[in-house]
């Protein structure tokens, strides 16, 4: 699984946990519902800057957005440029979740072939 859509799983499980729409969370992006939804059904990419508006929306933090709802494996792949520093810092923390992530991949992995 990318974790582009890790990220829209968690968030997904926010929003049912918190009891709010797909419609809220797209006026609180400043997207139209149908935009959300391709979003979502992977017709456009999330930028590092939604993915920031989406950390803070959420009140997570991107780590806990990247980390998986199942224990599949990631990959991801960033569009656009990071030109802000909320944006830059949004992709060091990706990159190092991502990182950590896989590392603990390995460690169970390890732990499962003794």
């Amino acid at each position: 699984m990318q974790v582009e859509q890790q990220i829209l799983a968690n968030v997904e499980r926010w929003l049912s946990q918190h009891g709010q729409t797909q419609s809220w969370l797209a006026q609180q992006l400043d997207l139209t519902p149908r935009r959300l939804q391709q979003y979502i059904t992977g017709q456009f990419k999330l930028t590092i800057d939604q993915i920031a508006s989406l950390a803070k929306i959420t009140d997570q933090s991107v780590s806990q957005l990247v980390l998986p709802v199942d224990n599949s494996s990631t990959s991801w792949q960033v569009r656009g440029t990071a030109k802000t520093y909320t944006s830059q810092a949004a992709l060091t923390t990706l990159a190092l979740a991502t990182q950590q992530l896989h590392s603990l991949q390995l460690v169970e992995r390890l732990r499962h072939a003794q």
